[in-house]
């Protein structure tokens, strides 16, 4: 029995143990690769979205990758990490990690001259709070088969109205007022079936002791007509996004026209223009407050197209050169990598940026768990992209790097530069190694 009982226990608490010892080896590890070395400090601010990310590990190391000082952020998200003049920075997001972190982000950047703000990717957290209750009725609507009500984080999908749906709090904005969009469709044939809008309704309500009711008068058929008009370019793919409050609500292709909703509160617009190439492509991302009344686009909206030209040098450690093309305001490498990690398979998102006449770049050699945890295995050529980004209210790296850099996303390349509240983001990209 006792054997038996023995050897239970150390089943039982064999991985929560391995995790404690691998936090704990992380945390002792803070500072023994680079022994708090470096000729300056840079303090450095890391956010997961919009908050502070504590525990997130800063290494100060040369351009080769050497390590100088290496520290984690306290419960603000501040750190303090020594370099030296040519040195690089580069943050590890989540903080406090373990061999559970199924995505790691690392954003790589020249270290400025004494502190910067980094954006990394949002902590995942329980489902969103449950605020309140949306009631939607309205009169018949002749051919649909099901309505979509959308409001902001979430749509809803209901076969009939009236309908009630839970309001989470990512769906209020900023204040207690709540925008719905209610589209009827029937679908035609086809795998998958395509949805046929046969009426619409939107309105912005207001959520009272947690009951909000839109009550639809007469279901819209049309909307404002906004014009587009190309000169000298011809995108193979545009979008315009209406924003109500800070929330997404209608992601719609556009070609000669936009569409914009009848009832709907339209605070910004996110325009999208794509011009195609060869493992390439150049995309302008148009920031507008309120609606637009027409969409126009010309040769002078995109940054210059640019070729396949990145190469991996060497693995271990991360290792990538490229042909520089000096333009915009930063060079942007994008590489992923899924690492195969011992308890859940692992994905890591490398967001390099540097001034845009850097040719290379090499991940920083870390030794111990959190290299390990790191280290690519291999590097498929799709999952590397070189990108110049150009922003319309930023002249050149400093200021660009002063405003802080954009790394919240950990499926698609990052914006790098703040979203204007008008203004352009011209990034143009190629993909692949050669």
């Amino acid at each position: 029995m006792t054997g038996f009982a023995a050897r239970r226990s150390s089943a039982r608490y064999d991985g929560p143990v391995r995790l404690l010892l691998l936090a704990t080896a992380l945390c002792a590890a803070c500072r023994s690769s680079g022994g708090g070395g470096g000729s300056r400090q840079v303090v450095v601010t890391a956010f997961g979205g919009d908050r502070p990310e504590p525990g997130v590990t800063v290494i100060g190391h040369s351009p080769n990758g050497e390590v100088i000082d290496q520290t984690t952020a306290d419960a603000v998200g501040h750190a303090s990490v020594g370099v030296d003049g040519d040195s690089l920075i580069s943050v590890i997001f989540p903080g406090n990690l373990s061999e559970l972190t199924p995505v790691i982000s690392i954003v790589t950047f020249a270290a400025p001259e004494a502190e910067i703000a980094i954006y990394g990717p949002p902590r995942s957290g329980p489902p969103p709070l449950v605020v309140g209750v949306l009631q939607v009725d309205g009169p018949n609507l002749t051919g649909a088969d099901y309505f979509d009500i959308r409001i902001g984080c979430a749509t809803v999908r209901a076969t009939q109205l009236p309908a009630s749906l839970d309001v989470g709090a990512c769906s209020m904005g900023s204040d207690t007022k709540l925008d719905v969009l209610v589209g009827g469709y029937h679908d035609l044939g086809g795998d998958p079936p395509a949805p046929v809008l046969d009426g619409y309704a939107a309105g912005r309500v207001m959520m009272t002791n947690g009951l909000a009711t839109l009550d639809i008068a007469a279901w819209q058929t049309t909307g404002a007509n906004v014009p587009v008009t190309l000169d000298g370019v011809a995108p193979a793919s545009m979008q315009m996004e209406l924003l109500s409050d800070g929330l997404s609500f209608d992601a719609q292709p556009v070609t000669d026209h936009g569409t914009l909703w009848t009832g709907l509160v339209i605070d910004a617009t996110r325009i999208t223009a794509a011009l195609p190439g060869i493992d390439a492509a150049r995309v302008t991302t148009r920031e507008l407050t309120g609606a637009p009344t027409a969409i126009a686009f010309s040769a002078d909206n995109f940054l210059a197209p640019i070729s396949v030209s990145a190469e991996l040098t060497t693995l271990s450690p991360a290792s990538l050169r490229w042909d520089p093309t000096p333009m915009g305001d930063a060079v942007n490498l994008h590489a992923t990598w899924e690492n195969g990690g011992s308890l859940v398979p692992r994905r890591v998102v490398w967001e390099v940026v540097l001034p845009p006449d850097v040719e290379t770049a090499i991940l920083p050699a870390l030794e111990g768990e959190l290299g390990t945890m790191i280290a690519p295995i291999t590097i498929t050529p799709i999952d590397v992209l070189v990108r110049y980004v150009d922003s319309e209210h930023h002249d050149g790296f400093a200021t660009l790097q002063a405003a802080g850099i954009h790394a919240e996303d950990t499926r698609a390349a990052n914006t790098i530069a703040p979203r204007p509240a008008d203004g352009e983001i011209r990034i143009s990209h190629a993909i692949g190694l050669r």
